[in-house]
């Protein structure tokens, strides 16, 4: 086993969800800027419009099953959409939105 340097994005190490370590500084740098958890990105993962909702899960077995799933507070049409039922899950959150507002 060898121990190795790695560079980590400081968004993802303040959410406590890195989850790749860089070889080098100038990927690490290339993934921060389009980091979903970097405000300057202008994504739903910091975005105020960004809550966590519920709804029915239920299946047969179990009607009254909920499930939360994070969407937009507006409603905005955000998500990335699939033309069978009107959302994908998990959502796909986008970058440089037209509604973002930052996260108070």
């Amino acid at each position: 086993m060898q121990e190795v340097k790695g560079y980590a994005c400081d968004f993802c190490k303040d959410a406590k969800k890195v989850k790749r370590v860089y070889a080098t500084p100038g990927s690490c740098k290339r993934h921060e800027q389009k980091c979903f958890r970097n405000p300057a990105s202008k994504a739903c993962a910091t975005c105020g419009l960004w809550e966590e909702r519920e709804f029915g899960a239920g299946s047969h077995e179990e009607p009254d099953a909920t499930a939360t799933r994070r969407v937009c507070r507006d409603e905005h049409d955000c998500i990335a959409t699939d033309a069978c039922n009107g959302s994908v899950w998990p959502p796909t959150p986008q970058r440089e939105c037209e509604h973002w507002v930052p996260n108070a």
